[in-house]
């Protein structure tokens, strides 16, 4: 039996236009998120561990400081995505020759689930 761990969903041939806008609005919503995750806490990252930023007192400061409508759930996801990226692109810049960081940055392309 194969399992799927991910997949991509493609709406463009049901969805009605106010059904896309709210869609568009909502992967902008994440990619915000993610952002301020970032912007936040990238400095914490090699000290803090991504299990100590999932803790709901920091999914609440989120919700109460950017106002979003998300709920908790894709709160955590949006930490857990952007974690993984500060990470990863602090490896990244490790590795180069000039060690030279980027900070990851996101758009309203795709989101985790």
């Amino acid at each position: 039996m194969k399992i799927t761990r991910s997949s991509k969903c493609y709406f463009n041939k049901w969805l009605t236009k106010s059904k896309i806008s709210e869609l568009k609005g909502i992967l902008q919503e994440y990619a915000r998120i993610c952002n301020y995750f970032v912007e936040k806490y990238e400095k914490d990252i090699p000290e803090k561990k991504k299990f100590d930023l999932l803790h709901a007192e920091y999914i609440q400061s989120c919700i109460k400081e950017t106002n979003t409508f998300l709920t908790a759930r894709l709160i955590k996801q949006a930490f857990s995505e952007a974690y993984g990226a500060i990470q990863s692109a602090k490896s990244n810049a490790e590795n180069r020759k000039d060690k030279k960081y980027f900070r990851p940055t996101f758009n309203s392309k795709k989101m985790v689930l």
